[in-house]
């Protein structure tokens, strides 16, 4: 006699639970992203600032937008810095994340982790202003290099969690059994570790380049005066006028990142959105 598989039950409450925490996402999600709607509008309106309603549709705000030279140039200072940033990033936040689940006794403790994530926690002018200082005294000329570091060991943090929440997970079992099975530890890294996180190594990348790329309180403190980043450039123009070129290059901006997230989630599997 075939038995019958019971059904499964579900939690009192399991519903409304479920869709509280959808509401309070989605309004999240609106309080986010809200301000959003109306610079995208601007940016096909024809009209001018300070006109009421929208005047017209029209696209020649982003043709301005893409051809002009200091946008351009700073563009090009703001990939460079992200680039190398997030290559930073990387190197700081693999180390750690190692040393936090593989490492001794002590990088496993709570001291350690905090000093690793401590620029999470410090305000970011903070850290600005006391480089600023720091180089000032030594007499130091902050260049473009200087200004990697700097954006490269503030978002190292994120980059510790994302690899470090990856190793954890996997737990270091395949790696034991790898080298139970005669395997030394470089070639344990190289086939067994490093395809285990690559899903977390692609998303850390992309989180990390993203950060520094829109970063404005380091960069407004340290950038060159000759190399200004892009998001310094929008800054220092809104405080003379609220263009519609701005929202332009912002709906320019956008289109790449969220690009990116949804690029995370598809490839890596890694859920930045929901």
């Amino acid at each position: 006699m075939r038995h019958r598989r019971p059904k499964l039950q579900r939690q009192v409450g399991w519903l409304g639970w479920r869709l509280l925490s959808r509401t309070v996402l989605g309004l999240a999600f609106l309080l986010v992203l809200g301000p959003f709607v109306p610079v995208a509008i601007s940016a096909f309106d024809s009209g001018l600032p300070g006109e009421q309603g929208f005047q017209g549709f029209t696209i020649d705000w982003f043709s301005i937008a893409l051809t002009r030279p200091d946008f351009q140039s700073g563009l090009i200072v703001s990939v460079k810095v992200a680039g190398g940033a997030a290559a930073v990033a990387l190197l700081i936040g693999v180390a750690s994340a190692f040393a936090m689940t593989r490492g001794p006794r002590w990088a496993r403790g709570a001291t350690f982790a905090g000093f690793v994530m401590s620029p999470v926690v410090i305000p970011q002018f903070l850290i600005s202003l006391a480089m600023l200082q720091l180089l000032s005294v030594m007499g130091v000329r902050l260049g473009i290099a200087g200004l990697i570091a700097v954006h490269g060991a503030f978002i190292s943090p994120f980059v510790v969690r994302a690899i470090s929440a990856s190793l954890a997970d996997q737990g270091g079992v395949y790696e034991w059994a790898a080298m139970s099975l005669g395997a030394d530890r470089l070639k344990v890294l190289r086939t067994v570790t490093l395809p285990l996180i690559r899903p977390a190594l692609g998303a850390a990348v992309i989180i990390a380049f993203t950060l520094s790329f829109v970063n404005v309180p380091l960069s407004l403190f340290l950038a060159p005066s000759g190399a200004r980043t892009l998001p310094i450039i929008m800054f220092q123009e809104l405080e003379f006028s609220l263009s519609p070129v701005l929202a332009a290059l912002a709906v320019l901006l956008a289109i790449p990142i969220t690009g990116a997230v949804l690029f995370i989630e598809r490839i890596f599997k890694v859920r930045v959105l929901t």
